[in-house]
Parts: structure tokens; sequence; C-alpha cells
């Protein structure tokens, strides 16, 4: 039975006109088979004839090089109606006081115009304009338009750079169903996670910067500016030395699983410089302790079973009234002794010394409380609690921001709490993903003041299972042309994965205090971070 040469429809071979479309039958051959229809073009090679695939650069046949291939033409069409628009752009004349303000804030009919047109510009199928297209877009995108502090970009500019981000993730969606397995989806997926990576990047950077401007100022404003100028004495810098090659000599003798011997020098780090540093003191026997607990750890590796020395703290108070000795005006063999003779003999005069410090740690408690019982207080923070204690004044806090001054003045002390206002849902929000980009975590920790230095970090876990990173850092921060002020503290950051938020937790104290007490009722504070159920 023959076929209308026009619309397809089956027709008896005695009819002379298409029932369905009424065209003539014009004879029996030509309505015999159905019409074929060929769509696109083929490429050859102008050498040999060898038909030619996407983005060829060189005949795969004879290796003849292909030069002055065309743009695709929908890339070319668009570019085309992007250029025209642009050129019609009408330049308003400024108005009224606030008219550089207000331009900020609106978008140009041009650039709604633009806008449109990279919306509703269909992307057609082919790899090569697929192609093109991506890298047209992620050309266009301005990251710095996803830093939220940056207040010198327009609303134009942000929205221009949200519709050739939309235009990138339409065509990766376009290409990842068509040519997921070419590899062209390689070279358009490649160029969309670049892009995404530097978005990324710049909305944790803004993280960072809103902190800065939201949580330091209140501070800056009220300090009154102490500059002290404190040059670190040569024999501080000797004894860091010492217990630095202790723990490479420790290192060495792990390496060699030699464990006594890596025990014994873990065990004699005690920091013992002569002018007192509280802070240092603290720093190291952290140290001396990780380094015990890691030659037991090693040591059980090897099926080795040692313990905690449980004469470490026995040596130090030996280290402490040798260093006293020193200090009088009596002979070193004569003070060893005599502490010697006391140690052995006088247990009461022991007790007598601790009875004095706890008398001097009661004064202390008078001055300041601390985590007594009913002297602190369980703080909320979203689906965190705190417990803080009541020494801490709340002043100047602001939404997604908590801020306590403990002393204000030119002796300054500040806690703060603080997360963003918005969720991250970009950036992997977990501890690995903290871990992993650690070193941009320290650099924009420095980066919140003026000449600002990371200069020790440890993973810290509180006592309830909540896990980030806990950094120390001292900072010279400028508060005008001729004032500046210094100064230490520590910022404990950690993640909220539900809620996929950063917390940071921020102890700053100017250097012209005592911050010992401060610093270990902060490390409580934080050990008491405890999710809600």
């Amino acid at each position: 039975m023959p076929f209308c040469g026009n619309c397809g429809q089956k027709i008896s071979d005695t009819a002379r006109f298409c029932e369905s479309c009424g065209t003539a039958v014009l004879s029996e051959k030509s309505n015999s088979y159905r019409r074929s229809v060929f769509e696109g073009k083929i490429h050859k090679c102008p050498n040999c004839g060898e038909i030619l695939k996407a983005f060829e650069l060189n005949c795969p046949a004879c290796g003849y090089e292909l030069r002055d291939r065309k743009t695709p033409s929908a890339v070319k069409e668009f570019v085309l109606k992007l250029e025209y628009i642009e050129s019609r752009r009408e330049y308003e004349k400024p108005r009224g006081f606030f008219t550089a303000a207000e331009a900020l804030q609106r978008v140009s009919k041009t650039d709604e115009q633009k806008i449109s047109l990279i919306k509703s510009f269909s992307v057609p199928n082919s790899k090569e304009d697929m192609l093109e297209f991506m890298i047209l877009a992620t050309s266009n995108i301005n990251t710095r338009t996803y830093d939220s502090t940056n207040t010198t970009i327009s609303k134009s500019e942000k929205e221009l750079s949200a519709a050739w981000y939309s235009k990138a993730q339409q065509v990766y969606e376009k290409a990842k169903h068509s040519y997921s397995s070419d590899s062209t989806f390689t070279d358009i997926k490649e160029l969309y996670d670049s892009c995404n990576e530097k978005i990324k990047k710049a909305k944790k950077n803004g993280i960072f910067k809103w902190f800065l401007l939201f949580g330091w100022i209140p501070l800056i404003w009220i300090i009154i500016i102490v500059f002290l100028v404190i040059s670190e004495p040569k024999e501080e810098a000797k004894e860091l030395q010492r217990l630095e090659n202790i723990v490479i000599e420790v290192e060495m003798a792990l390496e060699n699983d030699e464990y006594d011997l890596a025990m014994m020098h873990a065990k004699s780090i005690d920091y013992s410089a002569g002018i007192s540093n509280d802070e240092m003191e603290r720093q190291w026997d952290i140290k001396r302790d990780y380094l015990i607990k890691k030659i037991i750890d090693v040591a059980a590796e090897d099926g080795i079973v040692m313990e905690y020395p449980t004469d470490t703290a026995d040596e130090k108070d030996k280290q402490n009234v040798k260093n006293y000795s020193n200090s009088t005006s009596k002979g070193y063999q004569q003070n060893i002794e005599e502490f010697n003779n006391r140690l052995e003999n006088t247990e009461e005069q022991l007790k007598s010394i601790v009875n004095d410090s706890n008398n001097q740690a009661d004064t202390s408690k008078e001055e300041l409380i601390g985590f007594e019982d009913g002297t602190y207080k369980t703080t909320n923070v979203k689906n965190f609690t705190f417990e803080i204690p009541n020494y801490w004044q709340e002043e100047g806090s602001k939404n997604e921001y908590l801020q306590y001054y403990a002393e204000k003045g030119d002796k300054c002390v500040m806690l703060s709490i603080a997360y963003p206002k918005e969720p991250d849902d970009k950036y992997d929000v977990s501890f690995d993903g903290l871990y992993a980009d650690n070193e941009n975590m320290i650099q924009a920790v420095g980066a919140m003041f003026t000449d600002g230095d990371v200069i020790d970090y440890e993973i810290f876990e509180s006592n309830y299972g909540v896990k980030g990173i806990l950094y120390r850092f001292t900072y010279n921060q400028k508060i005008d042309w001729f004032t500046k002020t210094d100064g230490s503290g520590y910022c404990f950051c950690f993640p909220s994965e539900d809620e996929r938020r950063w917390f940071y937790v921020v102890l700053l104290h100017t250097n012209n205090i005592s911050s010992d007490r401060y610093t270990n009722d902060y490390m409580t504070l934080i050990s008491s971070i405890k999710e809600k159920s």
C-alpha cells in the first residue's frame, strides 16, 4: 500500500488525492516511501574527506591541521544580543544627596534586559555550544558578589552574577544528562566545580570579615590605648630552644623504638625561665602531657605496656623549689641539701606550702569568682548550651552575637560567642571540612587584626563531644593614626552540622593584665559546650 508523500498517511491504490491532507498523488513510485529529513551538518576534513568529531584540531586520518574553526553560531548570536543591549545603555545623571548610595541598591533597565536574556536564552544541544556557554558563563561570574561584607558591590552586579551562575547550572545539568560519559562533560564539570570552589571561598571569607566588622568594633572603640613594647627576653628564648631540643630528642627516641628513653626526655619538659610566664608554663605542661600519652600509645602498638608516670608532679615541685633556692643568697649545693632534707623529713612544711597556695587561690576567688556552685549560668545559643561565669557582664550583644566584658578601660578583657546569620549550604560544615581547610582558617583569624598572628592551635573536644579547633593568637590593633594596642587570646571554632553553621568562641585581652585566671575559666567554658538534645 502506498503512502502520501506529504504527510506520510496510508492511501489506497486507486486514490488520486490524500484523504488526510489533500495532496495530489503523483505516481505510484513517488508515494511508496516515507519522506526522509536530514538534521544538522556533517563536518569533513578539507584534505581527505574524513568525518570530524567535535573539537578536533587535527584530522584523525591524515593529520591535517584544522584552522579558522568558527565559533558556534548560538554563542555568537547570544553575544551579539548582549552587545546590542549594552550599546543602548543610558547613563542617568546624579540626582540628590544620596544618589551614590541609592544607585548601589537598584538595577538599571539595561541590566534588567541583560539578566532576562541570560536566563531565557536556550542552550543548544551540541557539545561545542555547551562548552562555549559554560566558558562564557563562568568567566562572567563575579565571585566578589558572594562576599556579604563587601559594600561596594551594586545590586546590578549581584543579580548579573546570579544570572550567569544560573546559566552555568543549566549548562551543567544539560551536559550531565546528554554527555555524561563523554570527555567534553569532563571539561564542563571541571569549569563548573572550579567556579563553585571560588564562590565557597568568597562566602567563607565573608563570614570572617563579618565577624571582624561586627564583633571587634565595640572592643576597639571601648579600649583606651595603652601601647606597650615588649621584647622577648634572651633568657626566655634560650629556655624555649632547650625545650624544643627535648621534643626533638623524644621524637628521635620514638623513631628508634626507645620508649624508656623517650619517656625520660618527655618527663623532663618543664618551662623554667627566670622570668615568670604562667601562660607559657601551661602550654609546655600540655605539651609534656601530650608527648607522654603519645609514647604510651605508640608503645602499646608494639605490645609494650607503659603507665603514665606518677612522679611527674613531684619532679616539677623539686624544680620549682630549686629555682626558688637559686634566687636566694645561699649557695646552690646548700640550698639543694636543705630542700632534700625538708622533702624527706618535714611533710608538714610541704603541707604548709600547699595551704598557702590554697589561701592565695581563695583570695583570687574573692576577687574573681569562677566556676563555683551557683556562680555561673547556662546560656542557650541556637542548639548549644554554654556555662558562663557570673562575673562576665553582657554588653554590646547583637543578633547572632553575644558579647561580655570582665574588665574595661585601659585593661580590657572580652568574651564573645558568634555565628553567621545564614546557614552555609555550599561548604562542608563538619570537623573534617574545618580540618581540611585549616590553613585558610589560620590566615582568617590573623586577618581579623591590623597585625594578627596565630601562634599555636590544637584539636579540642568539649566534655560533651563538641569537637573543633582551638587557635591561640597574638594581635597588634591600630586604633587611629597615633595609637595602637596589643594583646592575645583564643578562638575556638566548631561546626553545627545540623544547622550548617560555624560557631566562634573568642577570649581576647590586652597584654597589660594577668590573664591566667581568665584563660582557665575560658578553657572550662569551652569544655562545657553541649549540644541540646
